[in-house]
Protein backbone atom coordinates (compact mmCIF):
# COMPACT_ATOMS: atom_id res chain seq x y z
CA UNK A 1 0.00 0.00 0.00
CA UNK A 2 2.97 2.60 0.08
CA UNK A 3 3.05 2.34 -3.47
CA UNK A 4 -0.21 3.64 -3.83
CA UNK A 5 0.38 6.03 -1.20
CA UNK A 6 3.53 7.76 -2.98
CA UNK A 7 1.85 7.46 -6.31
CA UNK A 8 -1.17 9.70 -4.67
CA UNK A 9 1.28 12.09 -2.89
CA UNK A 10 2.82 12.45 -6.42
CA UNK A 11 -0.76 12.62 -8.22
CA UNK A 12 -1.57 15.52 -6.27
CA UNK A 13 2.11 16.81 -5.36
CA UNK A 14 2.36 17.63 -9.30
CA UNK A 15 -1.40 19.23 -9.56
CA UNK A 16 -0.21 21.63 -7.09
CA UNK A 17 2.88 22.42 -8.54
CA UNK A 18 1.10 22.93 -12.09
CA UNK A 19 -0.96 25.73 -10.40
CA UNK A 20 1.74 26.57 -8.27
CA UNK A 21 -0.24 26.12 -4.90
CA UNK A 22 1.33 25.17 -1.02
CA UNK A 23 -0.34 23.32 1.04
CA UNK A 24 -0.73 22.87 4.53
CA UNK A 25 -2.41 19.31 5.91
CA UNK A 26 -4.83 19.23 8.76
CA UNK A 27 -6.44 16.08 9.71
CA UNK A 28 -9.44 16.04 6.99
CA UNK A 29 -8.64 19.60 4.92
CA UNK A 30 -6.18 20.59 3.13
CA UNK A 31 -5.58 24.34 2.98
CA UNK A 32 -4.82 26.20 0.36
CA UNK A 33 -3.01 29.39 1.12
CA UNK A 34 -3.78 32.99 -0.61
CA UNK A 35 -1.24 33.29 -3.76
CA UNK A 36 -1.40 35.90 -6.56
CA UNK A 37 -4.42 37.65 -5.44
CA UNK A 38 -6.55 34.81 -4.72
CA UNK A 39 -7.98 34.09 -0.98
CA UNK A 40 -6.71 30.90 0.82
CA UNK A 41 -9.40 28.45 0.19
CA UNK A 42 -10.01 24.76 2.11
CA UNK A 43 -10.14 21.57 -0.59
CA UNK A 44 -12.00 18.30 1.17
CA UNK A 45 -11.32 14.78 -0.35
CA UNK A 46 -7.46 15.18 -0.68
CA UNK A 47 -5.86 14.06 2.33
CA UNK A 48 -8.88 11.44 2.85
CA UNK A 49 -7.07 9.81 0.02
CA UNK A 50 -3.97 9.72 1.06
CA UNK A 51 -4.80 8.95 4.56
CA UNK A 52 -6.90 5.80 3.74
CA UNK A 53 -3.63 5.03 2.12
CA UNK A 54 -1.72 5.33 4.94
CA UNK A 55 -4.08 3.95 7.66
CA UNK A 56 -4.31 0.67 4.90
CA UNK A 57 -0.44 0.12 4.78
CA UNK A 58 -0.44 0.71 8.34
CA UNK A 59 -3.35 -2.14 9.12
CA UNK A 60 -1.51 -4.48 6.96
CA UNK A 61 2.33 -4.29 8.29
CA UNK A 62 0.29 -4.83 11.80
CA UNK A 63 -2.06 -7.57 10.44
CA UNK A 64 1.58 -9.34 9.20
CA UNK A 65 2.97 -9.60 12.39
CA UNK A 66 0.12 -10.40 14.30
CA UNK A 67 -0.37 -13.31 11.71
CA UNK A 68 2.94 -14.20 12.82
CA UNK A 69 3.45 -13.54 16.30
CA UNK A 70 0.01 -16.51 16.85
CA UNK A 71 1.32 -18.77 14.16
CA UNK A 72 4.29 -18.85 16.01
CA UNK A 73 2.99 -19.17 19.52
CA UNK A 74 0.06 -22.43 17.59
CA UNK A 75 3.47 -23.81 16.81
CA UNK A 76 5.23 -23.40 19.81
CA UNK A 77 1.76 -24.41 21.81
CA UNK A 78 1.74 -27.99 20.00
CA UNK A 79 5.63 -28.15 21.11
CA UNK A 80 5.14 -27.62 24.74
CA UNK A 81 1.68 -29.85 24.58
CA UNK A 82 3.91 -32.99 22.64
CA UNK A 83 6.20 -33.05 25.44
CA UNK A 84 3.75 -33.04 28.43
CA UNK A 85 1.77 -35.91 27.02
CA UNK A 86 4.76 -37.73 26.59
CA UNK A 87 6.04 -37.08 29.88
CA UNK A 88 2.24 -37.64 31.49
CA UNK A 89 1.56 -33.86 32.60
CA UNK A 90 -1.14 -31.80 32.64
CA UNK A 91 -2.07 -31.18 29.18
CA UNK A 92 -3.30 -28.00 27.50
CA UNK A 93 -6.52 -28.05 26.93
CA UNK A 94 -8.03 -28.74 22.97
CA UNK A 95 -10.11 -25.49 22.84
CA UNK A 96 -7.08 -23.34 23.29
CA UNK A 97 -5.54 -24.74 19.77
CA UNK A 98 -8.96 -23.94 18.39
CA UNK A 99 -9.05 -20.61 19.61
CA UNK A 100 -5.54 -19.75 18.23
CA UNK A 101 -6.22 -21.28 15.07
CA UNK A 102 -9.54 -18.94 15.35
CA UNK A 103 -7.24 -15.85 15.88
CA UNK A 104 -5.51 -16.90 12.71
CA UNK A 105 -2.79 -19.55 13.94
CA UNK A 106 -4.46 -22.02 12.12
CA UNK A 107 -1.40 -22.72 9.85
CA UNK A 108 0.84 -22.62 12.95
CA UNK A 109 -1.12 -25.51 14.95
CA UNK A 110 -1.20 -27.18 11.55
CA UNK A 111 2.47 -26.93 11.19
CA UNK A 112 2.68 -27.90 14.89
CA UNK A 113 0.62 -30.61 14.72
CA UNK A 114 2.20 -32.40 11.40
CA UNK A 115 5.93 -31.56 12.78
CA UNK A 116 5.71 -33.34 16.42
CA UNK A 117 3.04 -36.09 14.98
CA UNK A 118 0.86 -34.64 17.79
CA UNK A 119 -3.16 -34.79 17.86
CA UNK A 120 -3.23 -36.30 13.64
CA UNK A 121 -5.11 -39.07 14.49
CA UNK A 122 -7.81 -36.61 15.66
CA UNK A 123 -10.58 -35.70 13.39
CA UNK A 124 -11.51 -32.63 15.23
CA UNK A 125 -7.88 -31.14 14.95
CA UNK A 126 -6.94 -33.12 10.92
CA UNK A 127 -10.26 -31.24 9.69
CA UNK A 128 -10.89 -28.84 11.65
CA UNK A 129 -8.11 -27.08 12.34
CA UNK A 130 -7.51 -26.70 8.40
CA UNK A 131 -11.35 -26.13 7.47
CA UNK A 132 -10.95 -22.98 10.40
CA UNK A 133 -7.75 -21.72 8.93
CA UNK A 134 -9.51 -22.13 5.13
CA UNK A 135 -12.87 -19.84 6.16
CA UNK A 136 -10.72 -17.54 7.78
CA UNK A 137 -8.56 -16.89 4.69
CA UNK A 138 -10.94 -16.63 2.71
CA UNK A 139 -12.86 -14.01 4.41
CA UNK A 140 -9.76 -11.92 4.50
CA UNK A 141 -9.02 -11.92 1.11
CA UNK A 142 -13.13 -11.27 0.44
CA UNK A 143 -12.49 -8.06 2.93
CA UNK A 144 -9.10 -7.29 1.13
CA UNK A 145 -10.97 -7.52 -2.71
CA UNK A 146 -13.44 -5.43 -1.48
CA UNK A 147 -11.19 -2.58 0.03
CA UNK A 148 -9.28 -2.58 -3.23
CA UNK A 149 -11.55 -2.34 -5.86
Amino acid sequence: MSIIFRQKREKYKNILDKYEINCYYRSDVVYRPAGKGQPGKNVKGTQNDISGALIMDIVIKISAVWLLIVNLYGFILCRIDKKRAVKHLWRIPEKRFFITAFLGGGPGVLAGMYTFRHKTKHVRFTAGIPAISIVEYVLIFLLLWKVWR
